[in-house]
């Protein structure tokens, strides 16, 4: 079998060029990270009257429920039909 490899065996020169890239790199992957947590609070968007319009009717006037119990009392009948 090889000899093992240590970084500490590597001459001076290629160690220095080697501490010197893992620093820039571990610089990038630091920016990388808090570049992704900034800014902490999202900016507020002005109220607008047409969206709060869409809201109120999508919230108050939904015939969501209605329309969803009429279509699976229809898929319950024709599954019953062939039972």
């Amino acid at each position: 079998m090889g000899e093992r490899f240590y970084l500490a065996q590597l001459p001076n020169q290629p160690m220095k060029k080697f501490k010197q890239l893992l620093f820039v790199l571990t610089l990038f992957a630091w920016n990388v990270t808090v570049a992704q947590n900034f800014p902490r609070e999202t900016p507020k968007a002005p109220k607008d009257s047409i969206v709060d319009a869409i809201i109120k009717e999508a919230t108050e006037s939904s015939q969501l429920e209605k329309l969803g119990h009429e279509i699976i009392g229809r898929r319950r009948a024709a599954i019953d039909r062939f039972a």
